[in-house]
């Protein structure tokens, strides 16, 4: 479809008055509906008029009512998309080479692989950038966009290799968009792209939990012995006479306090918001209110009092900014955004961007908060002791500190 030149042309009032007249009549039966040019199917006359009408900037060769506007209009080559299940195979596919590359010990340009950086641990993922013709060194690139030049690839006799085959990035090969096509949104953000539920990845699971399973089986027959053997009782028990009800005996009771526990903060939380709530409880225990307290929306009813927000169930302004500060029950939301440690965050995030586009230090009081609060110490106790010895200097040279301390 072509969306060169596009025309414009506004309808006048008779012309307007005109359509209008005509599409109430296909809409009672008098008229016959409108017909497609492209498909020759019967236009619904009942459709409103912003998904019948072509939009005016698609109006270029405009033969007819038509409905093609309504379809996709991107070209062919874009309709191609990689849907989640192929991302999946072709992943798998990628997976089987990486694997038969890894067997052979082939490493290719273009590669991704875990390199030392500068020869210290931890391996990092790095792309093979250039092999040199010796087969036996290549220069690499990791994520950070350093280089690391002429590095050995061939794995040693002894020690850590330099290079290896990558055991993470499931998404570091490139897709070639034009073979394979766009991969889709949902295939962009599978969480569980690329993650391998073979055979041999259960098998190990299994593995795992039977030896777990196995050795807690033991430590219970010998604590259940133990304690028969505590009490008097010469009776050893063996694996075989050792059955589950003990086990679950010992797990009951555990549950049972661990139970009484959990019911005992249930109860209370249940007593502070009131109501039995439920398994919902603990997902909506902070939009809960005490039964005792005043609703927010309740404290000012004028409808040009502060605006109260019924999704978030949040009043933000002051309800009643005539009433003293001191005789106040409730000065809105925002009132706790100017107490306590709020304001502190807020001056360290200040001073951050301060620092930041002053050029002293990139400091993020989010990711680092001890880095931050460590700095705005230093600073702080550096410009204090530079405005003493300032205080001092001039007290000095011009005199009268007997007055300032008058």
């Amino acid at each position: 479809m072509s969306f060169s030149q596009p025309s414009h042309k506004t309808e006048s009032i008779s012309d307007r008055k005109k359509s209008r007249e005509l599409a109430e009549a296909r809409q009672n039966g008098a008229v016959a509906p409108a017909v497609d040019v492209k498909t020759g199917a019967m236009i619904n006359p009942h459709n409103p008029e912003f998904i019948t009408k072509r939009p005016w900037y698609l109006e270029v060769g405009d033969t007819g009512p038509s409905l093609e506007h309504q379809g996709d209009q991107r070209l062919e080559k874009d309709r191609n998309e990689l849907s989640l299940r192929n991302a999946d195979r072709l992943l798998e596919k990628e997976q089987r080479l990486l694997k038969e590359k890894q067997w052979k010990g082939k490493f290719e340009v273009g590669m991704w692989v875990e390199g030392l950086k500068r020869s210290k641990l931890p391996y990092q993922v790095c792309q093979i950038v250039k092999i040199y013709k010796n087969k036996k060194e290549a220069d690499i690139r990791f994520e950070d966009g350093t280089l690391d030049r002429k590095i050995n690839i061939r794995k040693p006799s002894f020690g850590k290799a330099y290079i290896r085959m990558t055991r993470t990035g499931n998404r570091a090969h490139k897709i070639d968009t034009d073979q394979f096509g766009k991969e889709t949104y949902d295939s962009k953000r599978d969480k569980y792209h690329g993650f391998e539920t073979g055979d041999s990845h259960m098998k190990r699971m299994e593995e795992k939990f039977s030896k777990r399973e196995e050795l807690r089986q033991k430590y219970r027959t010998k604590a259940a012995n133990e304690e028969k053997e505590k009490n008097g009782k010469n009776n050893v028990v063996d694996d075989d006479d050792f059955n589950d009800s003990d086990v679950e005996d010992d797990d009951s009771d555990d549950e049972f306090v661990q139970r009484e526990e959990d019911e005992k903060i249930f109860t209370s939380r249940l007593a502070r918001q009131g109501g039995v709530g439920g398994a919902q409880m603990k997902v909506t225990a902070r939009n809960l209110r005490i039964r005792e307290d005043t609703a927010k929306y309740l404290r000012n009813l004028d409808v040009n009092s502060a605006y109260y927000d019924p999704k978030s169930r949040s009043l933000r302004d002051n309800p009643n900014p005539e009433v003293a500060p001191e005789d106040s029950q409730f000065a809105g939301d925002n009132f706790a955004r100017i107490n306590g440690d709020a304001v502190g965050l807020a001056e360290t995030q200040l001073f951050a961007w301060d620092a930041e586009k002053k050029g002293e230090a990139a400091i993020h009081p989010q990711a680092n908060p001890s880095q931050a609060e460590l700095y705005k110490k230093q600073k702080k106790s550096k410009l204090t002791k530079e405005k003493s010895m300032q205080r001092q200097s001039v007290l000095k040279k011009y005199g009268g500190a007997e007055y300032l301390d008058c």
